[in-house]
């Protein structure tokens, strides 16, 4: 980890990724959605973990 210890690690993990943008965490925005497996219903924002957004729905694999 980087400096930041688990209590502290959890809690932001907590906090919802629309509220992370309306703060201005755009650093810790873009690093939750590096890798996305799941969106937002309602503000359609991409995560890499589903405790990331408000109402999480799997994002749809792509056919090849």
């Amino acid at each position: 980890m980087s400096g930041i210890g688990k209590a502290e690690q959890s809690v932001r993990q907590k906090v919802r990724i629309c509220k992370l943008k309306k703060d201005g965490e755009l650093e810790e925005v873009e690093r939750r959605e590096q890798n996305p497996i799941v969106f937002c219903s309602k503000c359609k924002a991409k995560a890499d973990d589903p405790s990331s957004l408000c109402n999480p729905r799997a994002l749809k694999a792509v056919k090849r």
